[in-house]
């Protein structure tokens, strides 16, 4: 089961695929009950939670949602708990992130606490891999966020029967 689009998407007027106005959610707070659904998902047992691409001016009023590790990281696995593997929204395709530069997007979004890069241009997978492999060689921060990542993924992949070899 996948929890999507956290931290909410019912309160902003725009599509963040395909525009980058109206896509600022400025009701939405850390107590707010617009998160029970959120929380309700997490206690069912969510596999993932995929992060909005839209913008949360009293979550965070300098980061996008997926570029957030106030949303991701504090939010998110700090205050809902989630300890399952985090995803994006779609980082290739979507007007909304079209102003970061798509080497950007992959790392920022491992850096705020996410695990899996989605992305529905196939053409920015190179650029996303390249930069988040020189991400890892470069610096022992990011190659910690890496490995915890890999392993939330694995683990996913493990309980459902999906990392047996024949």
């Amino acid at each position: 089961m996948t929890v999507k689009h956290f931290p909410g998407l019912g309160r902003i007027t725009g599509n963040t695929d395909t525009t980058g106005v109206g896509i600022t959610d400025t009701t939405t707070t850390a107590t707010s009950g617009y998160l029970d659904p959120f929380a309700a998902g997490i206690a069912a047992g969510a596999d993932l939670v995929m992060i909005s691409n839209a913008w949360y001016s009293k979550l965070d009023a300098t980061h996008q949602a997926p570029f957030s590790a106030a949303i991701v990281t504090g939010l998110l696995r700090g205050q809902l708990g989630y300890r399952g593997t985090v995803v994006s929204d779609d980082l290739g395709n979507a007007v909304a992130v079209s102003s970061v530069p798509v080497a950007l997007r992959a790392t920022r979004f491992i850096r705020a606490g996410g695990d899996i890069v989605l992305t529905a241009d196939p053409s920015t997978v190179p650029t996303m891999t390249r930069a988040i492999m020189l991400a890892r060689a470069s610096s022992p921060r990011f190659k910690e966020l890496m490995d915890a990542a890999v392993l939330r993924v694995l683990t996913m992949k493990t309980e459902r029967g999906l990392t047996r070899c024949s």
